[in-house]
């Protein structure tokens, strides 16, 4: 608390607004960064409008982009930094007084190191607006996932948190339940201070036609009651600067900033979306087709990550010319789709997106576009890396029947649930499975590795 000690008495409700740990944040709603080996990035918000803040990093300060209209959002991005180096990171003001307390912020070992050990936490389905409980979306079922690196034993540590909050549960009651346990299980698999996290998908829950359009009129009206009395989004209009941003801030804050708050401000982190972030359901049916995204969904999209996750940070081995990246609004070598963990020669865990690119071709469509396909399968045939991780945001080794899967089988609605092969899966694409089965061959054909894939959405 030392470093606050000069704070002015008109900043006492500081006090209030202290994390677990006794961190003092101040104004702060939430921060959360991404690092490399010579480069971080930080995203933050404030509950209230503000001048722009500036980031120090030791004793180089860095400005700050300002990613809403409100002035209320920031984001930093500080190059040229050393490999495998702490940090110490301050938040402050144009007169350089604090607006929190520091905290410490590591960088990667460079590509070429040879660090002995790191400790990863991956988990999914994190979002879900804390008091929301409506069919069919399962909203308040995120599941955490932490798996731990050590010596080459890979260990899993499961926790899964379900919630059967029916509709008469009182609003502020599913609100402290949801958060408070869906913050103690990351709390938990963050006491075993990881060196990075990845968050697999399905951040944000805020389907618009799936909900809004259902085919079910119960869904349609619970739906249209719930989003009027929170702010209806206007699908014609782009997200930011217009009645949809404060919609958006309103629908996602609560999942996401609520969540997070300054939890991960010492770990660097990884947000690969999937379908519900493109804020819709993954569903193909007579009336519409959800992925790949509108115009609609990518811009609400778009502009929820640029207030909220770091973007994935260039890789000299990623081609900057992949889909995803290149976008003027972005810079350059910044990807929103593919991203890459690498540290030092130890592991290399690759995050990808199956839902934004995902194309409607046949025996040649497929999940990734062709030029990340072959990102993927050069990179895991590199053998110079001891370990590759594959990071999809959609599961391999696992179906349920659904529309948008690497597989054929579909559910056969019956007496009993289970798969069948033997009626065609509306929509689905062969070439999705033909993409899958190269993949895969690549994740098999290494030589000295095991074959490992860190996947989610599927809630079991």
């Amino acid at each position: 608390m030392a470093a606050l000690g000069g704070l002015s008495a008109g900043r006492a409700s500081w006090a209030d607004r202290q994390t677990e740990d006794g961190w003092e944040q101040g104004d702060l709603m939430h921060l959360v960064p991404g690092a490399s080996h010579e480069r971080i990035v930080v995203k933050c918000s404030f509950r209230s409008p503000r001048p722009p803040p500036l980031l120090r990093i030791d004793n180089v300060r860095i400005g700050a982009r300002t990613t809403d209209s409100d002035a209320r959002y920031f984001a930093f991005d500080a190059p040229g930094l050393q490999p495998d180096h702490a940090y110490t990171l301050r938040l402050v003001d144009a007169e350089d007084a604090p607006l929190t307390d520091p905290w410490p912020l590591k960088t990667y070992p460079a590509p070429d190191a040879q660090p002995d050990s790191v400790r990863l936490l991956a988990y999914t389905c994190a979002g879900g607006y804390p008091s929301y409980a409506s069919e069919p979306q399962p909203f308040l079922s995120p599941r955490l996932c932490a798996v731990e690196r050590h010596c080459g034993a890979v260990r899993r540590r499961r926790a899964l948190g379900r919630w059967g909050l029916g509709p008469n549960t009182e609003p502020s009651a599913r609100r402290l339940a949801a958060l408070a346990l869906r913050r103690r299980l990351l709390a938990r698999a963050l006491s075993f201070a990881p060196d990075a996290a990845i968050a697999i998908g399905d951040h944000v829950y805020w389907d618009q036609r799936t909900q809004l359009d259902s085919a079910r009129e119960d869904v349609r009206q619970r739906a249209q009651a719930w989003y009027a009395s929170r702010g209806m989004l206007d699908r014609s209009l782009p997200a930011k600067g217009t009645v949809n941003e404060a919609a958006i801030k309103n629908a996602v804050e609560p999942q996401f900033a609520e969540l997070y708050g300054v939890m991960l401000r010492s770990t660097p982190s990884y947000f690969v979306s999937d379908d519900h972030d493109y804020y819709e359901n993954d569903e193909a049916t007579a009336r519409f087709v959800t992925l790949p995204p509108h115009a609609y969904q990518l811009s609400f999209a778009r502009f929820t990550r640029d207030l909220f996750m770091p973007e994935f940070l260039p890789d000299p081995e990623r081609p900057t010319l992949m889909s995803g990246a290149g976008a003027g609004d972005r810079g350059t070598g910044i990807s929103e789709s593919f991203g890459t963990f690498r540290y030092g020669n130890l592991v290399e865990a690759l995050i990808y997106d199956c839902a934004r690119f995902l194309s409607l071709k046949g025996d040649v469509g497929g999940l990734v576009p062709p030029e990340a396909e072959a990102w993927l399968k050069a990179r895991t045939a590199d053998q110079r890396v001891r370990h590759v991780f594959h990071v999809p945001s959609l599961p391999f080794g696992w179906t349920v029947g659904k529309w948008r899967e690497w597989y054929p089988d579909v559910a056969d609605v019956g007496d009993t649930f289970r798969l069948t092969t033997k009626r065609r899966k509306s929509h689905w694409q062969r070439g999705w499975f033909l993409q899958h089965q190269r993949l895969l061959a690549s994740l098999a054909g290494q030589q000295e590795r095991a074959g490992i894939v860190l996947s989610g959405d599927l809630h079991a």
